[in-house]
This record gives C-alpha cells, structure tokens and sequence, in this order.
C-alpha cells in the first residue's frame, strides 16, 4: 500500500509526498542505489515523520529530468 500526502502548493499545482516503493517505480533504482546517492548527496534526501520517510515528488521527478539533460549532452 503507497501512502501519499497531497499538500496544497501556491503555484495551484499539487506536491505530494511519496514512499520508497514510488521512488523505485518513478527511478527504476533499488533502495542500495538510492540509499547510496543520497549519502553521495547525488539524490534528493526524504524528510522524516517519525519512523517513516517520505520523498518530495518535484524533488525527485527534478532529479529524473537532471539525469535525462545529463545524458542528452554526452
């Protein structure tokens, strides 16, 4: 079960909170990937609610769109 909070955002568009299992479906990348770039700092850090973590979606759809430009200009 994927548990999303939709938070209202001034620009009238929708930002929610996402689960690991969103990320691995949005990414394609297992946790050890993810966990590991994180620490890197090479992928947006989840914010924590106690003993859960959940992501930004614009964060990490940004950081999609970063891989794509990246991979366009080689």
């Amino acid at each position: 079960m994927t548990a999303e909070v939709t938070l209202p955002v001034t620009n009238k568009t929708e930002e929610r909170l996402i689960d690991i299992n969103e990320v691995q479906r949005m990414t394609g990348f297992g946790t050890s990937f993810l966990y590991k770039a994180m620490k890197e700092n090479r992928f947006p850090k989840p914010l924590k609610f106690h003993t859960s973590s959940r992501w930004v979606y614009s964060q990490v759809q940004g950081w999609i769109e970063k891989q794509i430009e990246k991979a366009g200009q080689k």
